[in-house]
């Protein structure tokens, strides 16, 4: 629930579950997941989210098709689909944008087609994903609208002792591209 936890962390897991609801809707049930190999509480909480859709539609992501990766570096060549274990998911969510470019530079460098033969899902709707062929599906995060409220919120501090902190969820949306 909202007072309970970060409001960060509501967005975040919100848009995992947007993003969880779309692959299902598209239709895939053979779904991977390329999680982070840094531990960090944001992308935390995109899997809990994405995990929650799954499992309230009764799909969960295999063992072998959760896959841990850098989520900085954006050389394909270090991303062998072939070790991935075969056959790869129909479609995986990225927890995060450079991820999801990752992926689609090298399964294109494989002759795997996105979306034809693999749907990739990304998170943060960063510019560069909508440079790629096919432009990147994702989840937008308002960053301007969430640094205003931000903003506001310092200001009313400086002005009185007696500001009463609030809290405000700032909802993300769906970008549907063309590679999911």
């Amino acid at each position: 629930d909202v007072e309970s936890r970060g409001l960060g962390d509501v967005y975040k897991r919100q848009g995992a579950q947007l993003a969880g609801n779309y692959i299902i809707e598209k239709g895939y049930q053979n779904i991977g997941y390329f999680a982070s190999e840094n531990l960090m509480s944001n992308f935390n909480e995109r899997r809990r989210g994405f995990r929650e859709v799954l499992g309230n539609a009764g799909i969960k992501v295999a063992n072998d098709h959760f896959y841990f990766i850098s989520p900085t570096n954006l050389d394909p060549k270090g991303l062998d689909l072939r070790k991935l274990g075969s056959p790869l998911p129909d479609a995986i969510f990225c927890e995060d944008d450079y991820i999801a470019i990752r992926l689609i530079k090298a399964a294109q460098k494989e002759g795997i087609r996105v979306p034809e033969d693999l749907a990739v899902m990304g998170f943060d709707d960063i510019f560069e994903g909508t440079l790629i062929s096919p432009e990147l599906s994702t989840i937008h995060v308002p960053i301007d609208q969430i640094a205003r409220q931000a903003l506001t919120q310092l200001q009313g501090q400086l002005g009185t002792d007696k500001w009463n902190p609030q809290k405000t969820l700032v909802a993300t949306t769906l970008m549907k591209r063309e590679s999911v």
